[in-house]
């Protein structure tokens, strides 16, 4: 997979996604140690879950790649720490990001508990509910900035991806005030490889097979003239 090297990074000082007892416990002590630690692991996750079937989930998430709505949680806590409340505002429908991705609440506090379980975000302290417990609130973890840096600087690689992946990449660029000139540069490479390697196929099909593979060619043509307006708005 092609990458991109933004031209400054998440993990700088400058750039507005930087961060800003000797013996052994007794049995009490411990347990009570335990208690405070599941409770703010159970905070701010949405209830109906079972803990093992919690556990159970971690296995399946693991491994595989942040989706487009972890990968937006993951970006505005780099932007500004905050609870899952405050989150789920900003993608809800008629939030900041609606028009280009939204999420419902409960989705937005599970991508938080899975962040939370690779170690990409982590609790950083709570606020006073209107109604009912404290939030938490959860920031980046280091690992959490490198990769948002990381998924910021790398173009995406199938056509089918572009519509929600290249737009929230384009988007949290320009709310960083990150120059997006190279991630484009990048993507249109992909692209025009794309358009090429479709091109005079389409006699070679015939039904659904044609009808699929003629959506594909002009989408992939659409996405080519949309990234060579952005080129050349960038440039001037």
């Amino acid at each position: 997979m092609q990458r991109l090297d933004a031209e400054r990074s998440f993990a700088t000082p400058e750039s507005p996604f930087s961060a800003a007892g000797n013996g052994s416990p007794n049995m009490t002590t411990a347990a009570t140690c335990i208690m405070l630690r599941s409770m703010t692991a159970e905070r701010d996750i949405p209830k109906g879950r079972t803990l093992d079937a919690r556990r159970a989930s971690k296995v399946g998430v693991s491994n595989r790649e942040l989706a487009a709505g972890e990968w937006a949680v993951l970006a505005l806590l780099c932007e500004q720490p905050g609870h899952g409340w405050a989150l789920a505002a900003k993608l809800a429908k008629d939030g900041e990001l609606g028009t280009v991705w939204s999420l419902g609440r409960p989705l937005v506090y599970r991508s938080l508990e899975i962040l939370q379980n690779r170690g990409l975000v982590e609790p950083t302290g709570f606020e006073p509910g209107t109604r009912g417990p404290n939030r938490t609130i959860f920031g980046p973890t280091a690992q959490g900035r490198a990769a948002v840096e990381h998924w910021l600087s790398e173009p995406v690689e199938h056509v089918r991806d572009m519509r929600s992946l290249l737009l929230l990449k384009l988007v949290f660029a320009s709310r960083a005030n990150l120059d997006a000139r190279p991630l484009l540069e990048r993507q249109r490479e992909l692209l025009a490889q794309a358009v090429g390697g479709l091109s005079g196929r389409a006699e070679e099909m015939d039904g659904t097979e044609e009808i699929l593979f003629r959506f594909r060619t002009e989408s992939s043509r659409a996405l080519l003239r949309f990234v060579d307006g952005l080129l050349e708005t960038a440039t001037n």
